[in-house]
């Protein structure tokens, strides 16, 4: 029998499923051509919070209930700017014009 799945992978997958919807709400707006003439500063609060919940999410996912539970404003603050560097491939850059 499978089991439930945990209050946090519940957050994961919304996180997940508002990531999604973002990104599909962007690539509309931007298939369309309402923000191709924009500077890319423009597009980074969707951008940003994208990645925030996308990172979210993956930690999210290896949270016990005790540490669901025990997680602080500073623990998801942190959650939220820490990205996986899968394989090493992964580089972060700055975003100044």
């Amino acid at each position: 029998m499978k089991k439930p799945p945990s209050p946090s992978s519940m957050i994961a997958s919304q996180l997940l499923h508002e990531a999604s919807q973002d990104i599909e709400r962007l690539s509309l707006e931007i298939e369309k051509g309402h923000r191709v003439d924009y500077c890319p500063l423009s597009l980074e609060p969707e951008f940003g919070h994208i990645m925030h919940n996308l990172c979210l999410a993956w930690h999210y996912m290896w949270l016990s209930d005790t540490q669901l539970k025990e997680l602080s404003e500073e623990d998801l603050g942190a959650m939220m700017t820490r990205v996986p560097n899968f394989h090493n491939e992964l580089t972060l850059m700055e975003t100044d014009e």
